[in-house]
């Protein structure tokens, strides 16, 4: 996999390619049925868990038991996150990973992200066989 930086957005670039026609759930969908695509040991808990003042995309626990909150965006600008980043793991008293998904970002929004909150921001793209595969961004 290859991380290419263009017109201040992240994109993956590889023999991989976007679905742009893909919708948040669908991609909600794909990645319920696949939840280890995320990481090995990942189980699935919930889809659309309502919280006071939001819903999470998907919960689910890591191989540690950890609890992973799991925000899904299919654009670049996707500016919300940022505050749902911020603000879904305080809506826990236990231990949480919070962890965006995306085809891709904006650079602005992946440096506030990554220097003021926890977030793990992993890139989905879609292979020649339509399988979703997730790799972390450094």
């Amino acid at each position: 996999m290859k991380i290419v930086k263009y017109n201040n957005n992240i994109f993956v670039n590889d023999k991989y390619h976007f679905k742009k026609e893909l919708t948040e759930k669908q991609l909600e969908f794909l990645i319920i049925k696949n939840i280890e695509s995320i990481e090995k040991g990942m189980t699935f808990l919930y889809s659309q868990y309502h919280i006071n003042g939001g819903k999470i995309d998907i919960l689910a626990r890591d191989k540690k038991g950890i609890l992973c909150i799991i925000e899904l965006k299919i654009v670049s600008d996707c500016i919300d996150s940022v505050f749902q980043c911020l603000y879904y793991p305080t809506q826990f008293e236990e231990e949480t990973r919070m962890i965006l998904i995306c085809p891709n970002i904006e650079r602005k929004i992946a440096n506030v992200l990554l220097k003021n909150t926890l977030t793990e921001i992993k890139f989905y793209y879609i292979d020649n066989n339509n399988k979703i595969l997730i790799n972390k961004y450094k």
